[in-house]
């Protein structure tokens, strides 16, 4: 048992060596806000070629009225992808929204 056991440990180990990992490399940080005013506001990011985007913080806050909705989003359009800070009704609210990107 005790064999068997080395043997699958060795086996494994030379299969995960044989397995090249590629490291993400840093490409850019983003940012883009909105306040008190309904609609978006949008910061063009890198085209999603060979790169990831994710959100690394969102702010949001709600100044006014209970009825406030604010979203933080990433999206992808005309082969572009868009950091986005939505205020979607007029209760007053802000929005606060910051992306990283790397490189794959």
């Amino acid at each position: 048992m005790k064999n068997v056991f080395t043997k699958s440990i060795c086996t494994t180990i030379l299969l995960l060596s044989s397995i090249t990992a590629e490291a993400a490399t840093y490409d850019s940080m983003y940012s883009v806000s909105r306040y008190n005013d309904v609609g978006t506001s949008s910061k063009l990011l890198r085209k999603p070629i060979n790169k990831f985007c994710f959100l690394s913080k969102v702010g949001l806050r709600q100044l006014g009225k209970s009825n406030s909705r604010s979203t933080c989003t990433i999206t992808t359009s005309n082969g572009n992808m868009h950091l986005k800070a939505i205020l979607r009704s007029n209760g007053g609210g802000d929005a606060r929204c910051q992306a990283i990107c790397y490189n794959k």
